[in-house]
């Protein structure tokens, strides 16, 4: 599958979920910090981005794009460097099914809107770079705690097999 073709899935899914008309639809960015292994020589990250999905009662369906950083990263054995890996740059698209916990009158209004939701979340990101795409599967827990009517907190723990676990936090909007 090629970069373009994955960035044009996942932005059809984020289009087509804000777009729904019918359907509440929320919004989020978040940032954080990643541990890495088996990419390269890394061992840290920092991932940053966003996106959205539609609601259709407590399930939602969505997708979004990130930015990860990776730092230098050197191995050393006696006083000598012997083995390093570049900072590097790296776009994430990816596409998800995400399940609500609570009432999925949340959306309805101020009074019967539940403060904190906590969420998981499955799916699909494509690390791309150079050229390349890794594919991998994630799976997230988190909370969103709504502190207005239409914006709040979110936190969140992302597990991406192939080599990412990553601790965000950022806003959430509907």
């Amino acid at each position: 599958m090629s970069i373009r073709l994955a960035l044009g899935l996942v932005l059809a899914a984020v289009v087509s979920a804000t777009s729904a008309s019918a359907q509440p639809a929320i919004a989020y960015a978040s940032a954080g910090p990643a541990l890495v292994s088996g990419i390269g020589n890394h061992d840290i990250a920092i991932q940053a981005g966003g996106g959205a999905e539609v609601l259709s009662g407590s399930i939602g369906f969505g997708g979004g794009l990130d930015y990860v950083y990776f730092p230098l990263a050197e191995r050393m054995f006696n006083g000598r460097v012997t083995a390093s890996s570049p900072a590097a740059h790296a776009l994430m698209p990816h596409a998800q099914v995400t399940y609500h916990f609570g009432e999925p009158n949340v959306l309805q209004g101020y009074d019967d809107v539940r403060r904190v939701r906590p969420f998981v979340s499955g799916g699909f990101s494509f690390l791309t770079g150079g050229g390349e795409m890794w594919p991998l599967l994630h799976v997230t827990g988190g909370v969103d705690w709504w502190t207005t009517r239409r914006a709040g907190l979110r936190v969140e723990v992302r597990e991406q097999w192939g080599g990412m676990l990553t601790v965000r936090g950022g806003i959430v909007l509907r």
